[in-house]
């Protein structure tokens, strides 16, 4: 469900181009502070260290797919564009992404959560100083969206459906949502 919520918000992100009304400049700024990181949130969630191979060429391939389709419409339509495969700063970098994380989770599987956590939070925030790292192999959403992931990976998802049970907790939430729109 929550991932079909943050598909509905990347879609609404995406829909109004730059210079609309300010209600929905305000809406996607909104959208924008958290979709991509909770989507990468609960892909962790789901994590898990078996068939890498397998999943790892599944998501290179569909990123290939993807970023072929793309080229081939902006082509049909047109744009002048090159095809760089070892660049992306469009939609395909999401895919490209999980294809990194599935075998670097597996890597980091003995290592200090906690450290792990706090190295790769560290990065992130490093990474928004050097433009160089830029759309290399999606090298900066890579690394910053790293950690949302991997938080996905190391928390107890039974603490979690224990307190979104939880009515104080729903009530709260309602009520930090209707204040924060």
């Amino acid at each position: 469900v929550v991932r079909a919520i943050c598909i509905v918000l990347v879609v609404a992100g995406h829909y109004f181009p730059e210079g609309s009304p300010v209600w929905y400049t305000s809406l996607r700024g909104w959208i924008y502070s958290f979709h991509m990181p909770l989507f990468m949130f609960v892909s962790g969630l789901f994590h898990k260290n078996t068939n890498i191979i397998r999943k790892v060429a599944a998501y290179i391939g569909i990123y290939l797919l993807f970023k072929g389709a793309i080229y081939g419409v902006k082509c049909l339509f047109g744009a002048n564009v090159a095809f760089d495969l070892l660049r992306e700063s469009g939609a395909p970098w999401f895919i490209f992404s999980l294809a990194v994380y599935i075998p670097l989770a597996y890597l980091v599987r003995k290592l200090n959560k906690k450290a792990v956590l706090a190295v790769s939070v560290a990065l992130a925030l490093a990474a928004g100083y050097f433009g160089k790292i830029g759309y290399f192999l999606c090298s900066s959403r890579v690394i910053c969206f790293w950690p949302f992931y991997y938080l996905g990976i190391i928390i107890n998802r039974e603490k979690i459906e224990t307190v979104v049970k939880n009515k104080k907790v729903k009530l709260v939430s309602g009520a930090v949502l209707i204040l924060w729109l």
